[in-house]
């Protein structure tokens, strides 16, 4: 006998996108009373000699958004480390302070109600 012991799954979960699937569509993911309003995605290359970069998003709320990032480099050099933000309702920048290799960031755009 099992040490531990699980009850059956008394109901199948529906499939998402099916007549079953009974989410709002008017949510993030489906998830009822979410606090967030829009996610934005997107991976981007400073590349070579670039010390900054320029990305158009969608018109968001700055004081209802954050913007969440990690990097990649091929390079141990602390210059290299990227910083970014929210520099306008449409636009992100990130920027560093050595520009010998490419840097690849990969980034979301949170916004809450």
């Amino acid at each position: 006998m099992p040490k531990y012991s699980f009850p059956a799954a008394t109901s199948t979960p529906p499939i998402l996108g099916t007549a079953a699937d009974d989410r709002a569509d008017n949510t993030v993911m489906g998830w009822l009373n979410t606090p967030i309003k829009s996610v934005q995605r997107g991976v981007s290359t400073m590349t070579g000699e670039a010390s900054s970069l320029t990305v158009a998003i969608s018109a968001t709320t700055l004081a209802k958004a954050v913007l969440l990032m990690n990097y990649m480099v091929l390079n141990n050099d602390v210059g290299l480390i990227p910083a970014g933000k929210l520099n306008s309702t449409t636009q992100l920048v990130f920027s560093r302070n050595v520009t010998n290799t490419d840097t690849t960031i990969a980034w979301q755009v949170i916004e809450f109600y």
